[in-house]
C-alpha cells in the first residue's frame, strides 16, 4: 500500500442560486436537509471514485460548456469531455481510497450551496482491483 497525501483545498459551486440571508427555524431545516443532500452526493461520488466507476461519478456532475472541470491543470469544456479522458484512466488504475479531513458546506440557499473539502489522503491499493 502507498499512501500520498495532498493538501490543498477544493471548492466546489453546487446549484447555481441566490445570495444568503438570515434564516427563519422552518428554513433552517430545510437549508439542513440540503447540506445533507449534498453529503450524500459527495459519499456516492467519493465511493464511485473508489470503486474506478467514472460513469457513476460523472452522473452527479452538471453538463456544461463553460469548462467547470479540470485535471491535471487541463480545463475540459464539457463534462463529457472530462469523462472521456478520466474513463479509461479510472479502469486501468490501481485501487484507491479517499479521505477528506475537512468537509464543509456552506448553505447559501434551498438552491445554492458551496463545498469545501480540504487535507485529502489518497491511498494508493496495489493489486487491488
Amino acid at each position: 500500500m502507498t499512501r500520498s497525501s495532498t493538501r490543498g483545498i477544493i471548492v466546489g459551486l453546487l446549484l447555481a442560486g441566490t445570495v444568503a440571508h438570515a434564516a427563519a427555524p422552518t428554513q433552517q431545516a430545510q437549508l439542513a436537509s440540503v447540506e445533507q443532500d449534498i453529503l450524500a452526493v459527495h459519499r456516492a461520488m467519493t465511493a464511485a471514485g473508489e470503486a474506478g466507476d467514472a460513469d457513476a461519478l460523472f452522473s452527479h456532475i452538471l453538463d456544461s460548456q463553460r469548462g467547470s472541470i479540470a485535471q491535471d491543470g487541463v480545463l475540459m469544456a464539457s463534462r463529457e469531455e472530462a469523462l472521456a479522458r478520466v474513463r479509461p484512466n479510472m479502469r486501468n488504475a490501481p485501487g484507491v481510497r479517499y479521505q477528506w479531513d475537512h468537509t464543509y458546506v456552506s448553505v447559501l440557499s434551498a438552491d445554492a450551496a458551496v463545498q469545501k473539502l480540504d487535507q485529502l489522503t489518497l491511498e494508493v491499493l496495489l493489486g487491488v482491483r
